[in-house]
């Protein structure tokens, strides 16, 4: 009996503290695998996105939203304002809303990205400011 009675109490203590530890915002993960040059979608914005990858060859990158699909990656200019992923290293970059982040591989074989998002919060507007008078 008591030692079913420990197990449970333990359990539970067990579900308590990962629950603390569980993150407050939103966590989008994921990768893209590519097997030829090209540009892909990563996730759109706003967010930051986590990325890294086991081997130098890409970049990431952003641009405005139309479809959310690589397409939107395949009608950037090339020579956009881009950053390189070095290997095996993460880097963080911004995305605004409306932005896509997307990778662009100049790698014949294979190329994987793995990342991860963190769902960025609005920033509060002042909606009103009050001035009250000073006492005298």
């Amino acid at each position: 009996m008591n030692r079913k009675l420990a197990t449970a109490v333990l359990l539970v203590l067990g579900s308590a503290v990962g629950c603390a530890t569980s993150p407050s915002v939103h966590v989008a993960r994921g990768r893209v695998l590519s097997t030829s040059a090209g540009a892909r979608a990563i996730v759109t914005g706003p967010t930051t996105v986590h990325a890294y990858a086991a081997f130098a060859g890409g970049e990431v990158y952003s641009t405005r939203v139309t479809t959310g699909t690589d397409a939107d990656c395949a009608h950037t200019r090339q020579g956009g304002a881009a950053v390189r992923l070095p290997a095996d290293k993460v880097i963080s970059v911004t995305v605004a809303a409306g932005e896509t982040a997307c990778l662009r591989t100049e790698a014949r074989g294979g190329y994987e990205l793995l990342w991860h998002a963190l769902a960025q919060q609005p920033t509060p507007h002042m909606v009103a400011d009050a001035t009250y008078p000073r006492a005298r």
